[in-house]
This record gives structure tokens, C-alpha cells and sequence, in this order.
């Protein structure tokens, strides 16, 4: 295995490992999470039902303004 994949594997093992912590000791909701890549680190983004958040964005304006040959 390349060691740079070794390295990334290990690193996300890490990360299970302390979010199962966490989750044990209750400090921390237990959410399915996808890993995100953001700059040089690895960002957890918690996997939301879509019929929940219907209506979480209610108000807000949906306008498009369009070319007018899309009219």
C-alpha cells in the first residue's frame, strides 16, 4: 500500500475511534457523518434525512432572474 493511503487510513481510524469515544461519553450526538476534504483538513458534515429538513430555509426567495431568451 502506498504510505501516504497507509497514513490516511490511519488517520481516519483515529477519527472513528475518538468520535466513538465521544459518542460513549455523551458528549457528542450520534450522527452519521461523511468526511468532507476542506483545505488541509478533514471536515465531518453530519447526513441529514431530506424530509427533515423540509422548510428549514422557509421565507427565503427563490427568485431566479433568467436570460430573456429563456423567457
Amino acid at each position: 500500500m502506498n504510505p501516504i493511503a497507509t497514513v490516511k487510513t490511519r488517520l481516519i481510524e483515529a477519527i472513528q475511534e475518538t468520535t466513538a469515544d465521544l459518542h460513549r461519553f455523551g458528549s457528542m450526538e450520534k450522527h452519521e457523518k461523511q468526511g468532507v476534504p476542506v483545505d488541509d483538513r478533514l471536515k465531518q458534515v453530519p447526513i441529514e434525512n431530506v424530509t427533515q429538513l423540509r422548510g428549514f430555509l422557509h421565507g427565503i426567495d427563490t427568485t431566479i432572474v433568467r436570460d430573456a431568451d429563456r423567457e
